[in-house]
C-alpha cells in the first residue's frame, strides 16, 4: 500500500501539463486576437478619416455649385429684363410707326376724298 500512496502522492504534487499548454494555446489566441483588433481599429479610424475628407471635399463642391447655379440664375434674370425690356420699347416704337402710318393714310385718303 505504501507503493500506491507514493504514486498517487507524487501525481497530486505534478503540474497539469495539459492545463498549461491550454492556457499557453489561449493566451497565444487572446494575443493575437488582441493584435487583429488593433489592426482593424487602425484601419477603421484611417476609413473614417478618409470618408470624413471625401464628405469635405464633396460638400465644398456642391457649394460651388449652388453658387454658380445661383450667378447663372441670376444673369438669365437679368438677361430676361433686359429682353423685356428691349422687347417692350420695340413693340411701342412699332405701334408709334403704325399710328403715324395710319394718321398718315386717313390725311391722304381724307384729301383725296
Amino acid at each position: 500500500m505504501a507503493v500506491s500512496q507514493t504514486l498517487a502522492s507524487k501525481e497530486k504534487q505534478k503540474p497539469p501539463v495539459a492545463y498549461s499548454s491550454i492556457m499557453r494555446r489561449m493566451t497565444s489566441r487572446v494575443n493575437q486576437l488582441h493584435d487583429e483588433l488593433a489592426l482593424e481599429s487602425v484601419t477603421n479610424i484611417e476609413f473614417e478619416q478618409s470618408s470624413r475628407r471625401s464628405f469635405e471635399f464633396l460638400q465644398c463642391q456642391v457649394r460651388t455649385l449652388k453658387e454658380a447655379f445661383n450667378t447663372l440664375t441670376d444673369t438669365i434674370l437679368e438677361e430676361l429684363d433686359i429682353l423685356s425690356t428691349n422687347t417692350r420699347g420695340e413693340l411701342w416704337r412699332l405701334d408709334e410707326r403704325q399710328a403715324g402710318f395710319e394718321k398718315a393714310l386717313l390725311r391722304e385718303a381724307h384729301e383725296q376724298g
